[in-house]
């Protein structure tokens, strides 16, 4: 809870209005009452865009989300757009900063956050979705049923590109098995799934996930900024001499840190202008907070090898001594050899004589 959420604590609702191609926003706080807030997509009106769906069907909530870490969003929803082929990212989010005292008491919204989609005569037709009906969200996973395709396709976000979903693998029954799309994950990485065993019986399974979906840590980009080594040229040079420069990229950082800049009255406040040094970028400070101690310098380049053909002497020679030849090891016994045949040649001359 800090005032960049201040509807963390309530209790909301997402329904899929599959027959109206819209996901509605209800608010569940109040525990006698659900409350409309409003909806994504237009009433009755199947859309392929930014701004609908085409029969919406399964749904799922993760919160947080990794744009929770970067600005006033409380959790992404995931949605099945089942005749569009495609998953689509909502972001319940803040249109504003709510924190600001202008804008206190604003309720958060649903936004376009980002879709997945692969076009099935496309390059990547094998990482493509066939009438997806379910979802549901395991750690930083996004599994996704699909009843055509017969499979369930696994999702994660992009750590940097937030709008972007990224296909990691895809998990197949038996043959004789047909998914139906209602299925769900469990904290303990069982998937449970309702299936068709052809013919005509119905059945519920489940399996284990695989081990390294169950145990692969979510990607992180301020753990992959840590290992990379700092540049201090580019901080004293560059980012000091440009106040843009600086805000966007000192930002973005304590932010991907999670380290508070914007409360100075909450613990662990560190302000963004903290590193500035006037004349120089505070490496020091940055190290101990950002950094926790890892930051190592980039080692200057190696100093560049002069091409033989511009390393001639004043004369123009690139040989010891200048202008003269000398003769190497090679070409010694070649003049010794030639010398001998031209005295031999001589003698039997003589004789002829």
């Amino acid at each position: 809870m800090t005032p960049l959420f201040p509807h963390a604590r309530s209790r909301y609702f997402f329904v899929s209005d599959t027959g109206n191609h819209r996901i509605l926003f209800l608010d569940a706080t109040d525990h006698s009452s659900l409350k409309y807030v409003e909806s994504f997509g237009v009433m009755g009106e199947a859309r392929s865009d930014r701004t609908g769906f085409h029969f919406p069907a399964g749904i799922a909530v993760m919160a947080p989300t990794v744009e929770s870490f970067f600005g006033p969003t409380i959790a992404a929803v995931f949605v099945a757009d089942r005749h569009n082929n495609r998953i689509v990212k909502l972001r319940l989010a803040y249109r504003t900063d709510p924190s600001h005292p202008a804008y206190k008491g604003e309720m958060p919204s649903l936004l376009w956050g980002g879709q997945y989609f692969r076009d099935v005569t496309g390059m990547n037709y094998n990482e493509s979705l066939l009438d997806p009906v379910g979802v549901s969200i395991y750690r930083h996973f996004i599994f996704v049923c699909e009843a055509e395709g017969n499979a369930i396709t696994i999702l994660t976000t992009n750590y940097v590109a937030h709008e972007e979903l990224i296909y990691v693998t895809e998990l197949y029954p038996p043959p004789t098995i047909q998914l139906t799309g209602s299925f769900s994950t469990t904290e303990q990485g069982y998937l449970w799934f309702a299936y068709v065993r052809r013919p005509s019986t119905h059945g519920l399974g489940s399996i284990y996930l695989p081990e390294p979906i169950v145990e692969s840590p979510p990607a992180s980009w301020i753990e992959e900024f840590r290992t990379q080594c700092t540049n201090a040229t580019i901080y004293n040079t560059f980012i000091m001499a440009n106040s843009t420069l600086y805000d966007e990229h000192v930002l973005y950082v304590l932010n991907a840190a999670r380290i508070n800049w914007r409360f100075p009255y909450r613990p662990g406040f560190l302000s963004k202008d903290s590193f500035n040094l006037t004349v120089m970028f505070d490496l020091v400070l940055w190290n101990e907070t950002v950094l926790e101690g890892q930051m190592e310098y980039c080692l200057p380049p190696p100093p560049a090898t002069t091409p033989p053909m511009l390393s001639a002497n004043e004369d123009g020679w690139n040989t010891p001594g200048g202008g003269s030849i000398l003769l190497t090891g090679g070409s010694a016994p070649q003049a010794i050899g030639w010398t001998v045949v031209t005295i031999l040649i001589g003698l039997m001359l003589l004789e002829n004589v």
